[in-house]
């Protein structure tokens, strides 16, 4: 615990007033500490102790490992800035992610930053206690195939 809240405080020291209003508006110190046990306890142990028993029981390995690099990310304080969003997890291993909080997604915004990227503002709600939060996804994609930006 002790380590979780000297990284939350370090992140939070680093934060300007306004990504600090975001912090907060975007539940990341209930986000950060989720995915820190996570990652402590690996998936077996979280689903057993998971009111939604999730991670899904029917996840494959590869989409658990994205799932861990997305708890990775946020340990870093990506995904609830566009300047700072999470990376490599494609649209699945996102809606992935925030499953393993009980988050669904409720609004989505995409904008195209670059060729071959395409970056998402979800907003989600908290399956419990209803409340809404915003996050960001840049995803990239191979410009020889076609545009998977509408699968979320």
């Amino acid at each position: 615990m002790f380590k979780q809240l000297e990284i939350m405080n370090k992140m939070i020291d680093a934060l300007s007033e306004e990504e600090r209003k975001l912090f907060t508006d975007s539940r990341f110190s209930y986000i950060i500490s989720k995915a820190n046990m996570y990652l402590k306890m690996g998936p077996e142990k979280y689903r057993r102790q998971d009111f939604f028993s999730m991670p899904d029981i029917e996840w494959q390995e590869g989409d658990l490992e994205v799932i861990a690099v997305g708890c990775r990310q946020i340990l870093e304080g990506k995904g609830f800035t566009p300047e700072k969003p999470f990376t490599g997890l494609d649209i699945t291993g996102f809606r992935q992610l925030f499953s393993l909080f009980h988050f669904e997604k409720t609004a989505r915004e995409t904008s195209k930053p670059a060729k071959g990227k395409f970056l998402d503002k979800i907003e989600m709600q908290h399956l419990v206690d209803g409340g809404k939060v915003t996050y960001y996804n840049l995803v990239e994609y191979d410009l020889g195939k076609p545009d998977d930006s509408e699968l979320i």
